[in-house]
Formats: C-alpha cells, structure tokens, sequence
C-alpha cells in the first residue's frame, strides 16, 4: 500500500519479492492489495511461472516477508 501512494493508477502495481539466493531457491511472494486491478496478481504469478519460479500469493499486506517472518519465529 505504501509503494502506491504517489501513484495516479495503482491497479498495476504489485510486490514481488524473491527469496534469498533465486537460483537455489526458485520461490517469489507476490502481494497485491484492494488497489490492485482485477487479474494483475494472476499475471504476475504466471510471468514468474514463465522464467521457472514457484509463486506464493500473500493475501494481506503485513511487515517483512514470509522467509523473515518464519526466521524471526524460530
């Protein structure tokens, strides 16, 4: 939601965030939010799909991302 404040448009905007080191660990969070337009996420995860990265969809916006998160739990 920060990243679209200063924008006219936001529907095109969406995080995607790779894990730590892409070329072992094919896996990208992506992040759309209600300002997000209608198919946006879906092609975002299918243009990671496309250059052979696994996507995890993050249905709310929340500090850190999954991989700190999960390291800051354990």
């Amino acid at each position: 939601g920060e990243l679209q404040a200063g924008w006219h448009d936001p529907a095109n905007l969406v995080l995607g965030h790779p894990f730590g080191s892409p070329h072992l660990i094919p896996l990208v969070e992506v992040i759309g939010n209600a300002r997000t337009g209608t198919g946006v996420v879906e092609r975002a995860r299918a243009f990671y799909a496309s250059v052979g990265e696994l996507t995890v969809e993050v249905k709310r916006e929340a500090p850190r991302d999954i991989a700190h998160r999960l390291q800051m739990a354990m």
